[in-house]
């Protein structure tokens, strides 16, 4: 079993009994788990508990995202509803005759609706359009709220993903710093350990280092390059008076 298979089944064990959301798949959650798992390699129960999390954050923020879409579609197709209903928009008698008795009528509506645009993406950008632009100020108070909570879970679920994203890091960041401190100290150790090493050598006394260190100095212990006969003034002189006399000595006989 390769190792991103045994993560994919770790995290959907640790995951727990996760129904799918309305009209989602059921493998929806289980392949964020997976590809997730892959991308964070978490490490130990916790992380693959919190990157089951993220997967059910970002499962449950796609249904939001619909709900949000289909809301806005709700909105506007009532406004266009009550703009043709107020102003005699469909011609009854025409509407009986052509549908069958057992077809609403507000499938018409919708259909007209298509055939508008309004429903329908086929038609291109609809935004700068007039009418359609009337009929997204037609929103009401009650329908503002219910969009701005919609909106409101939309923003919490995407929060608490990079939330547990974050924990994720910090822990990370925390284990690389332990581990950091740890080989440090470790690295301390070793060298007081060498260090306290030096300092029990010893000589052929038994003695250590350190206590030769701390012996006083010997008579006799001076520079080994030191003359141990230095020559006095007086030795100087009658050495270059000695000289002197030789040289006369030396003159005299040439002459």
């Amino acid at each position: 079993m390769s190792n991103k298979s045994a993560q994919t089944r770790k995290a959907n064990m640790l995951a727990g009994a996760r129904p799918p959301l309305p009209g989602q798949s059921h493998y929806r959650e289980a392949s964020l788990r997976a590809e997730l798992s892959a991308y964070f390699e978490p490490d130990g129960p916790v992380e693959f508990i919190w990157v089951a999390d993220i997967a059910y954050c970002m499962a449950a923020s796609e249904v939001i995202r619909v709900q949000i879409a289909g809301f806005r579609m709700l909105i506007i197709e009532k406004a266009y509803l009550d703009l043709t209903e107020s102003s005699n928009y469909f011609d009854e008698a025409l509407l009986d005759e052509a549908l069958p008795a057992t077809t609403p009528k507000n499938w018409a509506r919708q259909n007209r609706m298509a055939e508008q645009g309004f429903i329908s993406s086929s038609h291109g950008e609809l935004l700068g359009d007039p009418d359609f632009a009337a009929l997204l100020g037609s929103m009401s108070g009650q329908d503002a709220r219910h969009l701005r909570l919609l909106e409101q879970m939309l923003s919490d679920q995407t929060k608490e993903r990079d939330r547990i994203i974050n924990q994720i890091d910090r822990r990370r960041r925390q284990t690389m710093r332990d581990a950091i401190e740890q080989a440090e100290a470790c690295r301390r150790a070793e060298q007081e350990a060498r260090t306290e090493g030096d300092a029990v050598m010893i000589d052929g006394n038994g003695r250590s280092l350190r206590d030769l260190a701390a012996l006083p100095d010997m008579p006799g212990d001076g520079d080994a390059d030191a003359d141990p006969d230095p020559v006095s003034d007086d030795d100087v002189e009658e050495a270059e008076y000695d000289a002197a006399q030789q040289t006369m000595g030396l003159q005299e006989q040439v002459l």
